[in-house]
């Protein structure tokens, strides 16, 4: 996949990845927008360099064109990060690629669909199921579940046996 440098915030270096779908479009951009190499890339119709501001003013004007209230800049990359992360990329990466030094950071903008986090305790039920925990000296039926965790040993361990 390509990928390339840029100066993120704070003036850091940060490698951005492209699909492939982004790539063919900013070959597509740079055959259309004349610029020179050692030029910024996005650039005005006036060939001036684009700003944040001129970029969100655009991108909230696209949302209210499709009917998607506040749309911003910052929205996309909270919504870039949760379906990344709906996707089953691991939140580690999520986190390097956005570039935030604090876990907690990247927590605010991903947000687990309730579906992800069914599809991860279903997977992982079924390995849990397919390998019985040996710990125990036999497998415990439901109906005998609360009386048979009752320790000899340790009653205190057991669950309250005066519940329904």
């Amino acid at each position: 996949m390509p990928c390339f440098a840029n100066k993120g915030k704070g003036r850091k270096d940060r490698v951005v990845y492209l699909s492939e779908v982004a790539a063919q479009a900013v070959v597509h951009y740079l055959e259309i927008v004349p610029h020179l190499a050692t030029g910024p890339l996005w650039l005005r119709r006036s060939g001036r360099p684009i700003t944040y501001q001129w970029l969100h003013a655009r991108i909230v004007a696209l949302g209210q064109a499709v009917g998607v209230a506040d749309l911003t800049p910052h929205r996309l990359r909270h919504t870039l990060a949760t379906r990344l992360l709906n996707a089953g990329m691991e939140i580690t990466r999520i986190q390097k690629l956005l570039g935030h030094q604090e876990i907690s950071t990247t927590m605010i903008y991903a947000r687990v669909l309730d579906p992800t986090v069914e599809a991860d305790y279903r997977r992982a039920m079924r390995q849990i199921e397919l390998r019985p925990d040996r710990s125990t000296e036999a497998a415990v039926l439901a109906s005998d579940w609360p009386m048979r965790l009752v320790s000899n040993d340790n009653p205190a361990s057991a669950l309250s046996q005066n519940t329904p």
